[in-house]
């Protein structure tokens, strides 16, 4: 199942699952609403284009032509879009050391304006669950130095979005608030490094929660070299499934690998059986 109703689910409905399998990526919930915004946010500010405040999304159309012309697109970036791509580097998840994930250009080129949201003027009575409680408030964004922009100034200047009423409350809406990590049963995940429309930092963040959760020893991920959203290969589909069941039946906890690590530039080469031409390692393997 996706990863929203997979978590959510064995959340929610503890003792009711055996253990999950999430092979789209959607771990953390409502945080693909708030890394949205978060892209929004920063493509507002850096192009210097007020896409936020587009009344409608008639207006909203026509503003996302100033923002092409102010930082161009993935492989033909201006100064001020390299600097935007750097903040989505980090928002997809690039490692501590500014990394970047691998085919993650790839899968953002499809998305690059895709990802960028009207949020409507009256986002009370908005009927998506899912933009009345994107957040950015917590959002702490990254750069690289030496590109113009710093984070301090980047922190200090971007639109900050906040959730509206009680939508991201876990008694009014407990499938669009925030995950707990509290896990009671397996869980194994699949994600492709380069998805740009679900990021993997949304894997680093669940894992983040199962570790405050003291749950980590539940969940095993796994990292697969494309650029792709719900494109695993079958066999690692399949071997998944069957690691699962053997987590479940006999105990054995199958292999994952560190998606918080300091360096994943070796990320996902375990799972994924034949590598992407423009794959760093393709050359090398």
């Amino acid at each position: 199942m996706g990863g929203h109703i997979t978590v959510a689910s064995l959340e929610l409905r503890p003792g009711l699952y055996q253990g999950g399998l999430s092979e789209c990526g959607l771990v953390d919930g409502i945080g693909i609403a708030d890394y949205l915004m978060a892209y929004t946010a920063a493509a507002e500010l850096i192009s210097g284009v007020p896409i936020l405040e587009a009344p409608d999304r008639q207006a909203f159309g026509p503003l996302l032509e100033g923002v092409l012309r102010a930082l161009g697109m993935p492989g033909s970036y201006t100064a001020r879009g390299r600097q935007f791509d750097s903040v989505v580097k980090y928002l997809m998840g690039a490692d501590r050391a500014g990394n970047d994930l691998p085919l993650r250009l790839q899968g953002l080129r499809p998305r690059y304006l895709l990802n960028l949201m009207h949020r409507p003027k009256d986002v009370e009575n908005e009927p998506n669950p899912g933009l009345r409680a994107a957040s950015t408030a917590h959002i702490r964004y990254r750069i690289d130095p030496g590109l113009g922009l710093t984070e301090e100034e980047l922190n200090a200047r971007v639109r900050r979005i906040h959730p509206v009423g009680d939508a991201r409350s876990p008694t009014a809406n407990p499938v669009y608030a925030e995950r707990t990590g509290r896990l009671t049963v397996p869980l194994l995940t699949l994600h492709e490094t380069g998805d740009a429309w679900v990021p993997l930092s949304l894997e680093q963040s669940y894992k983040r929660r199962t570790i405050m959760a003291g749950t980590d020893r539940l969940l095993v991920q796994r990292g697969v070299r494309a650029s792709s959203h719900c494109g695993v290969d079958g066999g690692t589909r399949t071997q998944a499934f069957d690691d699962l069941v053997a987590w479940i039946e006999r105990g054995v906890r199958p292999d994952g690998e560190d998606l918080l690590a300091a360096d994943l530039s070796r990320i996902g080469l375990k799972w994924t059986p034949y590598l992407h031409p423009e794959d760093p390692l393709a050359a090398r393997r």
